[in-house]
């Protein structure tokens, strides 16, 4: 009896092991989840750092950009400055004679300046009243003046071509509206039987739209 039952124990505890080894695989499973989710989250706590670590290196770059700025305003005032007193301290040096040598050179460039820009005007003027008289606008006019003073050709022909266009509408719209009337068929359809019979009215109308025709009729009348 004794041998019979062995292999009922040994089947047992097999099935103890295959439980034991499921229970390991669900435990082993359930970690591996765990641990993954974990990581998830310390993958997005990493990225959340970083973008807060790029705000803050965006900042401290932009404040030490604002820094330079200020330090080459800072530099840039105090090369005025000393140019200044570098100017003061070489006329210092030099002689009454040569004092008044350069007080005239710069008083001479000043009127120099002074005199081209005069003259640009002058120009402008001039150019402006011959624009005008060629029927330009006083806006165009002095635009286009500028532009020639100036020596830009390419604003100068922009204008010009934008006036000859306005000119050439102009001109249509005039002709469209004093042309005279087209009357095509009128000498044909009226006879001189017909003139006979027309009244003071009628040969007016006739007369206006057609001149030459009535004069022909009248005459033969």
């Amino acid at each position: 009896m004794p041998t019979k039952g062995r292999p009922e124990k040994d089947v047992k505890t097999a099935g103890e092991c295959v439980m034991a080894d499921m229970t390991n695989e669900a435990v082993e499973t359930a970690m591996e989840t765990n641990d993954t989710a974990q990581n998830s989250t310390n993958e997005n706590a990493e990225t959340e750092l970083t973008i807060e670590q790029q705000v803050q290196a965006l900042t401290e770059q932009n404040q030490a950009l604002m820094t330079e700025i200020a330090k080459l305003k800072k530099t840039s005032d105090k090369n005025a400055s000393e140019a200044a007193k570098y100017k003061r301290q070489y006329r210092e040096t030099l002689s009454a004679q040569e004092q008044a040598s350069q007080d005239k050179a710069e008083k001479e460039a000043e009127r120099q300046e002074q005199f081209e820009k005069l003259l640009r005007e002058n120009k402008i003027n001039k150019y402006m009243r011959q624009y005008m008289g060629l029927g330009y606008s006083e806006a165009q006019a002095e635009n286009a003046a500028t532009a020639r003073a100036d020596g830009d050709e390419d604003t100068l022909f922009k204008i010009q071509s934008e006036v000859q266009k306005q000119m050439l509408n102009s001109a249509k719209a005039e002709w469209m509206r004093t042309r005279p009337e087209v009357n095509a068929g009128t000498q044909q359809t009226v006879t001189a039987e017909q003139f006979a019979n027309m009244g003071i009215t009628e040969r007016t109308e006739l007369k206006r739209k057609s001149p030459e025709l009535y004069n022909k009729l009248a005459h033969k009348g």
